[in-house]
């Protein structure tokens, strides 16, 4: 059996519940923004759910298509579809650790074993006679929320009123479920 961690990042606690926004952690990520964003949306999926992410920033496209419904890897790194949407709209940065790594792949993600795909999918599921054992590991992004100031910036956190879910209520279903190269 193949053990591989996976550093998950871009999962919000509860903390960022209620209308409580991550501002503190906006910026300029560098002139590679473009190139970091077409990374995040290009990794392959690797769980889906039924619905749509709501954003932490309450913006137009809460609740829908733009934030995702699905957990996307590069085989190291782990994170929500909805981690592009935020890096794009709302200028978030990211631990220079998984900025390094984008980068030192040249912006591409590099072709993941189907087998990889399913483990994942399936890690909470995992039995004995399984090729891949997955665990997943926090540390990295929680360490780097830290380091920001999250502590304090909670004390007198920028909160936002919930905005209304777009206008349609309807779900793309070829968006929300892995398609046949995901699996």
């Amino acid at each position: 059996m193949i053990v591989t961690s996976l550093n998950e990042i871009g999962f919000w606690s509860n903390n960022y519940e209620n209308g409580v926004t991550p501002s503190y952690l906006c910026g300029d990520i560098g002139s590679d923004k473009e190139s970091i964003i077409n990374y995040l949306k290009n990794a392959p999926r690797c769980d889906g759910w039924l619905g749509y992410a709501r954003c932490r920033f309450e913006c137009e496209h809460s609740e829908s298509s733009p934030l995702g419904a699905a957990e996307l890897t590069d085989g190291e790194w782990y994170w929500p579809e909805g981690l592009a949407h935020y890096v794009e709209v709302h200028h978030l940065l990211l631990p220079p650790q998984f900025l390094e790594h984008i980068r030192s792949l040249n912006y591409r993600v590099p072709e993941l074993d189907p087998v990889f795909l399913k483990a994942v999918r399936n890690a909470a599921n995992l039995n004995e006679n399984d090729e891949f054992k997955i665990k997943f590991s926090n540390h990295i992004w929680l360490n780097w929320l830290s380091e920001m100031g999250e502590e304090s910036y909670l004390r007198n956190p920028v909160v936002v009123p919930k905005a209304k879910p777009a206008a349609s209520s309807t779900f793309d279903l070829d968006s929300l479920l892995p398609g046949d190269g995901d699996l």
